[in-house]
């Protein structure tokens, strides 16, 4: 779902348990990454605050085992997923409205261009009868952002679906600051993510690729000041 804005304030313990419960996802659907001046590059938090509470045990070995069974289980009812999420492009949210009406014309442009994944979900829309014209703004928008979710269902790469969403910030999409950008999304040579196709992950390689691109250095010591990164 692309839930952002996982800074400490954003987790709460229940005394009880010792559970960590995330709260507040007032940014989903990858809006840290292509609304915020400073945006999110990663897709999720594994900072020390999360990795200590799993001590002793290797929290990358006992996260990704089970993180690959869930994202394998949501891979496997993609089509029955899609269908449920139909309802986001026949009846867009209001957050969703109001940030089509704010597109600029580049945005816009790139919007109603759709990419692979934003012609996948019309497809599955348009199979179940619903959605508004191609050219309404809203459903235009809208089918934008269930892109990413498609994609993610089908085998795609963590660092090129958030240089998607950098494509959308106006602040991230000047040429000189979005070529920076993907450089460090991507990540060196020798990184998994940069070695990987863009599609057609496995499970497991989407996973490892989520996981080296939330806890690369370069990446965390970009992030906003407010997120402490550190902790």
């Amino acid at each position: 779902l692309g839930i952002g804005d996982r800074h400490l304030e954003n987790f709460m313990v229940e005394e009880a348990s010792g559970r960590v419960v995330g709260i507040d996802f007032g940014h989903a659907f990858g809006s840290a990454t292509h609304q915020l001046p400073q945006p999110e590059l990663m897709g999720v938090r594994l900072t020390r605050q999360l990795t200590s509470f799993l001590r002793p045990l290797d929290s990358g070995v006992l996260l990704k085992g089970h993180m690959v069974l869930v994202l394998r289980t949501l891979r496997a009812q993609r089509d029955e997923l899609l269908r449920v999420m139909d309802v986001f492009v026949s009846e867009p949210n209001v957050d969703w409205a109001k940030q089509a009406r704010k597109l600029g014309e580049a945005q816009l442009a790139s919007v109603l261009e759709p990419s692979e994944g934003e012609s996948q979900a019309s497809t599955v829309v348009a199979s179940e009868g619903g959605g508004a014209a191609d050219g309404d703004r809203d459903a235009a928008w809208a089918r934008n952002r269930l892109a990413s979710v498609v994609s993610k269902l089908s085998g795609g790469n963590a660092a090129h679906i958030t240089e998607a969403e950098l494509r959308l910030n106006p602040v991230a999409a000047k040429p000189a600051t979005f070529d920076r950008l993907v450089e460090i999304v991507r990540g060196p040579a020798d990184s998994l993510r940069r070695q990987l196709p863009a599609t057609a992950l496995t499970p497991e390689q989407q996973v490892d690729v989520l996981l080296e691109l939330a806890t690369d250095p370069n990446v965390l010591g970009r992030t906003y000041h407010g997120w402490k990164p550190w902790l």
